[in-house]
């Protein structure tokens, strides 16, 4: 070994861990990580002097290609894409396995795995570019000669996406009244909160209380996952628009100081990450089978229906949700409210939700 690296991050939980980094004698390297003391990753680092050795190219497997195609795009890319690319990969493993040699992957194999995509995922077009661009890396690095990919005949897409009905302001007052019964006490300030100010889950569960002054709340920040796909807060908006400031009504600044009463966290407004917030929710709805299903990120397009139906300034909509453009923003409307005389006065029901 020529070089080696340890570094320290944080969990979500404040926890420190440790990542080790060896640099091998051929220029390649191995990276590990969730030590949980240096004593730790140095003694995998000592391993890797005797077991690190890289295979010959032509001995290589499809998991050793993806996890090098991977410690170079990390470094290309924010923690989220990264790890959102190391998932889509991941659901190729059922047919081409992590033990399968890279020379051995032939145009049926992948064939196969086009098929398998189009049964199994809505937009398999997008998860199968993804493997592409590993194969043409394999080219490129010449561990292969041609790629498997050429010429393949993509199928059809047979797996449908899942419709959501935008909800009425009836519906978002059943879920909201059963959200006041949930167990967890959180539950109904959080899913008030992301009803009336239209902000992101992800926003939602990077807020302090220190974001909120009177009825105006800062957004500024968004929780994500880091490249060991562990969640944390970040220091930054999604995008540079992402970063606003809102206006609550006096109910739901009412209802969220109530919370900061019995909240654990004196820092945080919501001590929960993002797939909590979304789990909680598909089940309250299935416990109230009169609730059609939703999502989140469904309240936020809610949101801008209510506001654009209500004739509020399409730019001031923008700002308020963060978009980046106008375009954005009228992109959500037209595809959550298709029908527009149907939400007729919609905004002065919603307004009349916090009197019931």
């Amino acid at each position: 070994v020529i070089f080696m690296a340890i570094e320290t991050y944080k969990l979500a939980n404040g926890e420190t861990r440790y990542k080790a980094v060896a640099y091998l004698e051929d220029k390649t390297k191995k990276r590990k990580s969730g030590f949980k003391t240096k004593r730790e990753a140095k003694k995998w680092i000592a391993e890797m002097q005797v077991l690190g050795v890289p295979k010959p190219k032509s001995e290589m497997t499809y998991g050793e290609l993806v996890d090098e195609w991977l410690d170079a795009y990390r470094l290309t890319v924010k923690p989220s894409t990264y790890n959102t690319a190391k998932t889509e990969i991941a659901s190729s493993y059922p047919v081409i396995s992590r033990e399968t040699l890279v020379r051995s992957i032939d145009k049926e194999l992948v064939s196969e795995l086009a098929q398998y995509y189009s049964l199994n995922y809505c937009s398999y077009v997008v998860r199968l570019a993804r493997i592409k661009a590993i194969f043409e890396y394999a080219v490129n690095e010449e561990i292969i000669e041609d790629s498997p990919f050429k010429r393949l005949k993509k199928p059809k897409q047979r797996k449908k996406g899942k419709e959501y009905t935008l909800w009425s302001i009836e519906n978002l007052n059943d879920f909201l009244e059963a959200c006041k019964r949930h167990r967890n006490p959180m539950i109904f300030p959080a899913f008030r909160l992301l009803a009336y100010s239209g902000m992101r889950d992800g926003e939602l569960s990077a807020l302090k209380w220190s974001d909120l002054e009177g009825n105006l709340l800062t957004i500024s920040r968004t929780m994500t996952k880091d490249y060991d796909n562990n969640y944390v807060v970040g220091d930054s908006a999604k995008t540079n628009a992402g970063a606003r400031v809102v206006a609550l009504d006096d109910e739901t600044v009412k209802i969220l100081r109530e919370w900061q009463g019995i909240c654990p966290s004196k820092d945080r407004m919501f001590p929960a990450p993002t797939h909590s917030i979304i789990s909680v929710m598909h089940h309250i709805i299935r416990d109230n089978p009169h609730i059609p299903d939703s999502t989140p990120h469904k309240l936020r397009h809610l949101h801008c229906s209510i506001l654009l139906d209500a004739k509020v300034n399409v730019k001031d909509v923008q700002e308020r949700l963060g978009h980046k453009d106008v375009q954005t923003t009228l992109n959500v409307y037209a595809h959550a409210n298709p029908n527009k005389t149907e939400m007729t006065d919609i905004f002065t029901n919603a307004l009349a939700v916090s009197n019931r």
